[in-house]
């Protein structure tokens, strides 16, 4: 009884972490988010930074 007592604790405790993880990954991806204009903002300035590295290698002669 104690042992089917702890695998269902500890079964509860899997699913609810899991949950809890996948609720915080979603709300942290909406853009209402604060830091989630910030990670907008980040990738247009990596997305910047790689087509100007890209343009400047294709301007260079060979």
């Amino acid at each position: 009884m104690r042992r089917k007592l702890l695998i269902g604790a500890l079964a509860l405790g899997t699913l609810l972490g899991y949950g809890g993880c996948a609720a915080r990954a979603l709300h942290h991806r909406s853009e209402q988010h604060p830091w989630g204009s910030r990670r907008a903002s980040f990738e247009r300035r990596v997305a910047e930074i790689c087509t100007d590295a890209a343009l400047r290698a294709k301007a260079e002669p060979r």
